[in-house]
């Protein structure tokens, strides 16, 4: 063999890989990828169940329908006894007869359910413009705030009371109720005038005490 004739090995030696490799990526060969392929990935499709279905003003929960209802029985209840009370006393006084019927028809009756709505407005004012919760919210754990979760305004709680006679005359017909379950802010008439909301007022819990050992 003459001596200038390259072997097999010197001519393996001779191939430049890297030409080689330079066609190919590591997934898809160079010559087959489309050069008008987006390589952007698509957006993630927004998954809607994830949102909050409760609302919240000022990080303070908004209180359900339910509980409002229950805080309501509860203030409707006090009230009732309140009736008969008032009842009595106004029959032994103006009609100097206690034992008898409710005064419905007449002057008496007129002079008597428009005292009944005046202590009932003052009973829901005084006990919101004070504690800003009456006892049926009270002992539900909700109290009255303003739209941006801080406390009241007295001139906003005066306005929601003002129209809370409304509020229970559609009561009847569901529109309350539906105006509370489906607003954004679970509002009723006299809310969205006096620009309040009803919250959930949670409990911190305690902070327990270390233990030690002796």
């Amino acid at each position: 063999m003459p001596e200038n004739t390259p072997t097999v090995k010197d001519t393996t030696d001779l191939i430049d890989v890297s030409d080689v490799e330079e066609q190919f990526d590591d997934v898809t060969p160079v010559h087959t990828r489309d050069p008008l392929a987006d390589d952007t990935q698509p957006d993630a499709p927004m998954n809607i169940a994830e949102e909050p279905i409760e609302m919240q003003v000022g990080g303070v929960e908004l209180a359900p329908v339910k509980s409002r209802f229950a805080a309501f029985m509860i203030d409707a209840m006090i009230l009732y006894v309140v009736y008969w009370v008032m009842m009595i006393g106004y029959r032994g006084i103006a009609l100097e007869n206690a034992a008898g019927p409710i005064p419905v028809m007449g002057i008496h009756g007129m002079i008597f359910h428009g005292l009944a709505l005046l202590i009932f407005f003052i009973y829901f004012f005084l006990f919101e413009a004070i504690f800003f919760a009456t006892p049926g919210k009270l002992l539900c754990r909700l109290r009255v705030r303003s739209k941006d979760g801080n406390r009241a305004s007295m001139g906003s709680i005066l306005m929601r009371n003002i129209l809370r006679p409304l509020d229970l005359v559609l009561f009847p017909l569901l529109i309350t109720v539906a105006m509370m379950e489906w607003t954004r802010m679970h509002q009723r008439i006299g809310d969205f005038v006096g620009r309040t909301v009803v919250v959930v007022m949670r409990v911190a819990p305690q902070a327990q005490a270390p233990v030690t050992t002796a």
